[in-house]
């Protein structure tokens, strides 16, 4: 399996080079080159098996020779060895439908999921490549707490958490700072997240080289936190008795939706029926997406997902922004290709918010056929 950047530019890059990286040289993001489809049969088997073993036969496709078989097995085991449930999730029967319960782990937080299976993945790039891991985030809470928790044993790795000074709660500071390990730096920022964000970017940008080590980014930019959540969209499936699911999830940063078109295009029969989310104008505004899925409907989003909602686009009823997330720009890249989204860019042209403005959008997504 290889890697390739969002922008076309970079170089493809093998999962272990990707993983212990940030954003591909280019400036864009690493995503896979193909999309391996499950046999049916393989999926309908998943209701025979555990949490641990689904999340085997769903990452092994993506990680190419990285770990053998027995390598990745142990590190999935330990992974999710500390959660407080056996499978890892627990699903929740209501008049309504289902809740998947993801915060079983050891900070409480839905991204324990994901960091503790980055966690150990890092420490293994750390130890084929030989090279220490430094590690760089921006948390508004949850983020830092559940990577902290997750790379704290592994001497190789090298935590730095930027979190905004006063703007998360008592129990997530505690969660950051009291470690008392070597390996773990919990800064805070005056400021809000943006700042904490800017200060990582600043590092990455960074290309002095530095043969001692590498740095990675814990936050959704890297792939291993998508592949991750792919993994429960398959255990769900696993043990609801029908054909088809329709699931409806809270979205800050676009990460669950993307995870989730993931599954889909590997055999999932999933469907999307709402994507919550706050957004940052303060604004409370309700709009359709439309993403070769089934409409989306945005309704609050906390953190980050869209800063302005600009302009309502009439025709098909699509409404979108001038600011596109950076999971999103994933998203686009996947369902569209890298020609046909990137004869939007003029050449050198990476800033999408700059560039791409909602009748760009608009375009792009009917040019394209999609229905």
């Amino acid at each position: 399996m290889k890697y390739v950047s969002t922008r076309g530019e970079a170089k493809e890059a093998s999962f272990e080079n990707i993983l212990a990286s940030g954003t591909a040289s280019d400036g864009g993001l690493f995503v896979p080159s193909v999309i391996p489809k499950l046999e049916s049969a393989v999926i309908d088997d998943m209701k025979n098996l555990s949490y641990t073993e689904i999340a085997e036969i769903v990452i092994k496709p993506f990680i190419g020779d990285f770990l053998q078989k027995d390598e990745l097995q142990k590190i999935i085991s330990d992974a999710y060895k500390n959660f407080e449930t056996n499978d890892v999730v627990q699903i929740k029967d209501y008049e309504f439908g289902h809740v998947l319960e993801l915060f079983h782990g050891p900070t409480l937080a839905f991204k324990d999921v994901a960091m503790q299976l980055l966690g150990r993945f890092l420490n293994a790039a750390s130890e084929k490549l030989g090279k220490k891991i430094v590690i760089l985030g921006a948390t508004s809470g949850d983020t830092g707490s559940a990577a902290i928790a997750a790379c704290q044993n592994f001497e190789n790795l090298h935590s730095f958490i930027f979190f905004p000074d006063g703007k998360i709660s008592e129990v997530q500071r505690k969660q950051m700072t009291t470690w008392n390990k070597d390996n773990v730096e919990a800064v805070s920022v005056t400021g809000n997240f943006d700042d904490c964000q800017d200060f990582v970017k600043k590092m990455f940008a960074d290309t002095s080289e530095n043969k001692d080590m590498l740095f990675a980014s814990i936050n959704s930019i890297n792939w291993t936190r998508i592949l991750a959540q792919t993994v429960y969209f398959f255990y769900l499936s696993s043990r609801i008795d029908k054909k088809e699911i329709n699931v409806s999830i809270p979205s800050g940063n676009f990460g669950h939706a993307y995870a989730g078109w993931y599954a889909k295009k590997m055999g999932l029969n999933v469907k999307y029926r709402h994507i919550s989310a706050e957004d940052l104008s303060r604004e409370k505004m309700a709009f359709d997406v439309i993403l070769n899925m089934e409409v989306i409907e945005h309704v609050e989003n906390p953190g980050f997902f869209i800063e302005i909602c600009t302009n309502l686009l009439s025709s098909g009823g699509l409404m979108f922004c001038s600011t596109i997330n950076k999971n999103l720009k994933s998203y686009l890249f996947a369902i569209l290709g890298a020609e046909y989204v990137m004869q939007w860019l003029p050449k050198g042209t990476h800033d999408w918010n700059k560039f791409i403005q909602p009748n760009d959008l608009k375009k792009l997504f009917f040019n394209s056929g999609l229905k």
